[in-house]
C-alpha cells in the first residue's frame, strides 16, 4: 500500500450520511477506503444516526467500535486517526509519511498532515483494526 492508493479518493464531496463516491461523510470515506484498498468491510452505521453531525450518537458509535481496534503509538498506512473537532468525533486514515486522508464538510476529501497545528490539537489517537 502506497500513498498513491489513496489519491483516487481526493475530491470526493462531503455529504451528510454519504457512503459512496458521489458523496461521503468521514465514516463513509473511511469504510469505503477500507473496503476498496484493504478489502475489509466495516459497518455502514448509516441508519444509526440521523446526521453525521449528531454528536451524541456519533460519539457512542466511535467509542463502541473501539472494541475491534487497538490504540497504537506508531501509526502506519491504513490505521485510523481519531480526532475531536468542536467536541465531535472525526476519523481519517493514515496514508504514510505523517499524512492522512479525511473528509470534512465544506472541503471534501483531502490529504493533510496529521502533524499540522490545525490537526494535532484535535488528535485523540491512532487505531489499528484488529477484529477477526
Amino acid at each position: 500500500m502506497t500513498p498513491r492508493d489513496f489519491e483516487p479518493y481526493v475530491g470526493i464531496p462531503w455529504e451528510d450520511g454519504g457512503r459512496t463516491r458521489a458523496g461521503a461523510d468521514c465514516w463513509g470515506l473511511f469504510r469505503m477506503v477500507y473496503a476498496e484498498v484493504l478489502g475489509i468491510e466495516l459497518p455502514a452505521y448509516s441508519a444509526s444516526y440521523p446526521t453525521a453531525l449528531d454528536r451524541e450518537v456519533t460519539t457512542r458509535l466511535v467509542n463502541g467500535g473501539k472494541d475491534d481496534w487497538v490504540k497504537v503509538t506508531e501509526p502506519r498506512a491504513g490505521d485510523g486517526v481519531l480526532m475531536y473537532r468542536m467536541m465531535r468525533p472525526h476519523v481519517g486514515i493514515v496514508i504514510g509519511n505523517g499524512l492522512m486522508l479525511h473528509i470534512e464538510k465544506g472541503t471534501g476529501a483531502v490529504i493533510e498532515s496529521y502533524q499540522s497545528l490545525r490537526v494535532a490539537g484535535t488528535l485523540e489517537g491512532f487505531y489499528r483494526y484488529e477484529a477477526v
